[in-house]
């Protein structure tokens, strides 16, 4: 395999990493802002946190 081939895989493979890592922050930022992930993280935290006191 030339060289210039290994760098075109290069180049495709980056690109799949970078559209993978977008595709996962877009997921992300949808579970925590529309499905409100976040709070029901947090609300055992919470609830522990008002017993103890």
């Amino acid at each position: 395999m030339p060289f210039l081939d290994h760098l075109e895989e290069l180049r495709w493979r980056i690109l799949w990493c970078i559209l993978s890592v977008m595709i996962g922050a877009v997921v992300g930022f949808g579970l925590v802002y529309y499905l409100n992930v976040l709070e029901l993280l947090v609300e055992p935290v919470r609830r522990a946190m008002t017993i103890q006191t």
